[in-house]
């Protein structure tokens, strides 16, 4: 990716968003834009606009400046640039539309962009579930249900699951847990069964490592990330397998989390 990301954009065509509030024929209002950069000759920029909308709820004033955000694509879900902007003219076509725009953008923030959707997760939405320090990864499916009989036994309550994502998930721990939690490269297996699983369907297993604690609030105890490196493969015909999903994430949890869409927050 280029130094200047308002030059990458315009070079590779990547529309931009643009929300301001402009004086119209009928008042003020606020608008959401979707449009192209082109050069000028100066250190501003030509804001070619290609959609227009006016978003819902009362303008009271027009204003000079906006917000811009856009998507740099390259690795994993690509790098975010967003930040204030001043729009310093405005042009209309021969219909009254908005058509191209002078803008000044002021510094960007920039930052790595999140591989996969992040739900937030109710603790209904769990029907079984438990994480599990495992000095070795259970080599049998035998060994991961006599893992799982011994973790129930002692704590027959699921973990309070905060948010997951197909490739990884917030989860609240008690704090004497994390107390005795070893080294980052401290295996886990997180295990679980969501209240949408239809008849059949065989329940989630994924071997995983903690990436530290999260300031997300936490009821009862503390909140820690943990990444999923790998995954079992319930149709292998082998005692057991696990698939490596460390750089792209579980598309089978994916399909899975996308039947909650309607239930739950999606954050990104």
């Amino acid at each position: 990716m280029q130094d200047n990301p308002f030059a990458t954009a315009a070079e590779a065509g990547i529309s931009i968003t643009l929300l301001c509030s402009l004086e119209r024929a009928d008042g003020p209002k606020n608008l959401t834009l979707e449009g192209v950069l082109s050069a000028t000759e100066t250190h501003n920029w030509y804001y070619n606009v290609q959609k227009c909308a006016v978003m819902a709820g009362t303008c009271h004033r027009a204003s000079k400046q906006a917000k811009f955000s856009f998507r740099i694509p390259g690795d994993g879900a690509g790098t975010g640039v967003s930040g204030q902007a001043d729009i310093l003219a405005c042009e209309e076509d021969e219909s009254g539309q908005i058509s191209r725009m002078t803008v000044h953008f002021g510094q960007p923030v920039m930052r790595a962009l999140r591989r996969h959707p992040r739900y937030s997760w109710k603790r209904e939405f769990t029907r079984l579930g438990a994480i599990i320090a495992s000095d070795h990864p259970p080599a049998t499916r035998d060994q991961l249900k006599v893992l799982l009989r011994d973790h129930v036994l002692q704590d027959p309550r699921p973990p309070l699951i905060l948010d997951l994502a197909a490739g990884g998930g917030r989860i609240c721990m008690p704090e004497d847990s994390v107390r005795n939690m070893f080294s980052s490269d401290q295996l886990y297996v997180f295990f679980f069964v969501p209240s949408k699983a239809v008849k059949g369907e065989q329940p989630y297993a994924f071997l995983s490592k903690r990436l530290g604690r999260c300031n997300q609030t936490c009821p009862t105890g503390v909140a820690m990330r943990f990444i999923f490196i790998a995954e079992m493969d319930w149709a292998s015909t082998a005692p057991v397998h696990w698939v490596n999903i460390a750089s792209v994430g579980s598309e089978r949890l994916k399909l899975c989390l996308e039947r909650y869409a309607e239930d739950t927050f999606v954050q990104d």
